[in-house]
C-alpha cells in the first residue's frame, strides 16, 4: 500500500524526472527517502518499486533518518551538489494513524540552479537560505 502512495506522490514530478534522466547518469537526480529507524531497507525497496510503477528509470535511492526532515535539503545545499535531489517523505501506519497523527506521502524535486533546465521542467517554488543572519529587534 505504501508503495502505491509513493508512486502517486511521484506522478506530478514524473515528466520533469524523465527529462532530467535524458542527460548522462552522473547528472540524474539523487533520491533520498526519509525512513524511520529500522525501516530503511524496506523504504529503499518501496521507493525503488514506486519509481518503477511511476515509469521512471532506476534512480539510486539512499535512506535518510525521518527525523532529519528538511535537514536533508540543507545538507544537499551545503555540499554544493550539481545534481538535482528528489526527496520522498511519508508517514504511513499499518493499523491506522495514532490519535493526533496524519498519514501522507510527498515527493519534492530540488534543482541546484547550476544549469538551465529544459523548458518542460517547471519550477514550482524556490528554496534558499539567507546569506547572512539578520538581527531582529526584540519585541516587548
Amino acid at each position: 500500500m505504501l508503495t502505491l502512495k509513493m508512486a502517486e506522490a511521484l506522478k506530478p514530478l514524473a515528466d520533469s524526472v524523465l527529462v532530467l534522466t535524458r542527460y548522462e547518469t552522473v547528472w540524474w537526480p539523487q533520491v533520498r527517502v526519509l525512513a524511520p529507524p529500522g525501516k530503511e531497507q524496506a523504504y529503499l525497496a518501496q521507493v525503488s518499486d514506486a519509481l518503477r510503477r511511476a515509469n521512471l528509470p532506476p534512480l539510486a535511492v539512499q535512506a535518510a533518518p525521518a527525523s532529519d526532515g528538511l535537514i536533508v535539503a540543507d545538507a544537499w545545499l551545503n555540499a554544493n551538489e550539481r545534481r538535482p535531489l528528489l526527496i520522498v517523505a511519508t508517514a504511513w501506519h499499518e493499523a491506522g494513524p495514532p490519535e493526533k497523527s496524519t498519514e501522507g506521502c510527498v515527493a519534492i524535486l530540488l534543482a541546484p540552479g547550476f544549469f538551465r533546465w529544459p523548458a518542460s521542467v517547471t519550477v514550482a517554488a524556490r528554496l534558499h537560505r539567507p546569506v547572512a543572519g539578520i538581527a531582529w529587534p526584540a519585541w516587548t
